[in-house]
């Protein structure tokens, strides 16, 4: 009864490892020159150059897009699957993001090394017989698993938009 109680804690961890790997990412602000936020304009045009994003409209729409350029006043872009052309007002952007896999299974690895750690420390300390061979080599086939999970959520970049107090009045 005592593994199988272990056994539950184990994936506990693991479970907790995954949901905290779903929350990774990293939120900007972006501002209009002379921009006071995390990011202005024209960082946003240098940064996506030729990288794939997700355009979230105030509306609730989103779009896969390539080769955007935000201007004082609109945000154009190529749409990922087809390849037509969109303007829309800045004002009825709500974010922008992206994924980076690599960053987001390294991220995994290192959590998956953690989760190793922690449950092989409590397994350990509440057995008072040796570990099990077999049980380490399930416990060494977890990190290479959240990285691959880690790697297929991918770290979330999300660049925001603050709405304009002005604008949403005269909507």
């Amino acid at each position: 009864m005592k593994l199988a109680h272990r056994i539950g804690s184990y994936f506990c961890l693991l479970g907790i490892t995954i949901f905290v790997l779903d929350g990774c990412g990293t939120s900007y602000e972006v501002t209009p020159p002379p921009g006071r936020g995390d990011y202005s304009y024209n960082d946003l045009n240098t940064e996506f150059l030729e990288k794939e994003v997700v355009i979230e409209l105030n509306d609730g729409r989103e779009m896969h897009a390539r080769q955007i350029h935000v201007i004082a006043d609109s945000l154009s872009w190529n749409e990922s699957l087809t390849g037509a052309h969109y303007t829309v007002a800045v004002s009825d952007l709500k974010r922008i993001s992206r994924r980076n896999h690599l960053l987001g299974g390294l991220e995994g690895l290192g959590f998956g090394v953690l989760v190793d750690v922690a449950a092989l420390v409590a397994i350990s300390s509440a057995s008072s017989r040796e570990f099990p061979i077999g049980g380490f080599f399930v416990l060494m086939g977890v990190p290479p698993v959240v990285a691959g999970l880690g790697a297929v959520m991918g770290h979330r970049y999300e660049y925001n938009f603050p709405v304009d107090s002005t604008n949403a009045k005269q909507k």
